[in-house]
């Protein structure tokens, strides 16, 4: 609904790759906060 309507394609098609990148970049955000 969302490619018809917004015209947009996500940029990974594999859940797998999706589901790492976010963990990736939760983790990096998890070690920026805790820094001092």
């Amino acid at each position: 609904r969302i490619r018809a309507t917004l015209g947009w394609t996500p940029r990974y098609q594999d859940l797998d790759t999706i589901v790492g990148h976010a963990l990736a970049w939760e983790d990096t955000l998890r070690r920026r906060n805790s820094r001092p």
